[in-house]
């Protein structure tokens, strides 16, 4: 108990449980907040296998814990951008975690008692899974569209969460990218707009934690404000 009440000021109210833990194991629950508390350090090749052990010892206690596969998966896909998104086997893995926590929660008609709402952090994760997905895909419409659709129902559990704040601005800066290379200049201005609104959100209502400045800040250098994208990487590492 006294490692959960360190770890619950790390992490906000939002972003912990919006309809309470579904798991009964109180060291499941630990441990899924130790991995939880480590997706928002900077990441490190010590700091993801830690994250990545947290929540596989969250799963070991509780296999059926579909939060805990929602944060393996975020896991995953932060070692694959952290190894330059060079391995894709890694993606494959953080892939196949993100459906195991979302087949957890899938409607069981057949016996409805065991049935389960889709949580913020397993709609988290498909987001973010989706929008990595999009980024070496050619058809990468259908890719950031399912990416949005999972984060706005992340962002309808929890308006105000920083988190899903920060996944939805840098889906739509994807968004823009991608828009910018096939010369819908329109289009592209349209989702920049939304993504900087977001991310500018996040900053102001996050207390300053470092990743949302860099967030904001790899959204200005993505678009070539390279003064702007300075003073927030400035902000970042204060």
């Amino acid at each position: 108990r006294q490692v959960l009440y360190k770890i619950l000021p790390l992490i906000t109210s939002a972003e912990r449980f919006p309809s309470g833990p579904s798991t009964k194991e109180l060291e499941a629950y630990n441990e899924y907040l130790k991995g939880r508390a480590l997706l928002r350090e900077p990441s490190t090749d010590s700091i993801i296998k830690a994250t990545k052990e947290h929540f596989r010892s969250a799963i070991g206690l509780d296999p059926a814990y579909a939060e805990a596969w929602a944060g393996l998966c975020e896991a995953l896909l932060a070692d694959y951008k952290h190894n330059n998104r060079s391995n894709y086997q890694i993606l494959q893995k953080g892939k196949a975690a993100c459906e195991h926590a979302l087949g957890l929660t899938t409607s069981d008609t057949l016996q409805p008692s065991k049935s389960r709402v889709v949580s913020l952090e397993v709609y988290l994760a498909q987001g973010i899974l989706y929008r990595e997905e999009g980024d070496k895909s050619d058809e990468y419409e259908k890719y950031y569209d399912d990416s949005l659709e999972a984060l706005l129902q992340a962002e309808k559990l929890s308006p105000d969460s920083p988190r899903v704040l920060m996944e939805l601005g840098a889906t739509y800066s994807s968004l823009a990218a991608k828009s910018t290379d096939a010369s819908n200049l329109d289009i592209a201005k349209d989702y920049i707009e939304k993504a900087e609104l977001i991310l500018l959100r996040v900053t102001q209502m996050d207390g300053g934690h470092w990743d949302s400045f860099q967030a904001l800040a790899n959204f200005y250098f993505d678009n070539g404000d390279f003064p702007q994208a300075i003073q927030f990487y400035e902000k970042a590492w204060e």
